[in-house]
């Protein structure tokens, strides 16, 4: 099973236990530059930045901080939300 079609499952299986699927994604910036994610040659968009699923146990703060650890190897320090989407 392919990286889109394990998350589309994760996805379908949270909605049919009715349970909710919470997202973080962090605009990282770095010497006055943006740091953004190429993704692979077959995903729809060219880039994109990071983030991904909140645990069950973490707050969107702790979220985020350990999404951009595993995708960019960085510690980051959030300084501003930018809102929410329900």
């Amino acid at each position: 099973m392919g990286y889109n079609e394990q998350k589309a499952k994760k996805m379908y299986d949270l909605f049919v236990q009715g349970k909710p699927c919470r997202k973080v994604y962090g605009a990282v910036e770095k010497d006055g530059k943006f740091i953004v994610l190429k993704n692979p040659a077959d995903r729809k968009y060219k880039y994109s930045i990071a983030g991904g699923t909140v645990e069950n146990d973490e707050d969107n703060i702790v979220a985020i901080k350990r999404e951009i650890m595993e995708e960019l190897n960085i510690n980051v320090e959030v300084v501003k939300s930018l809102g929410f989407l329900n």
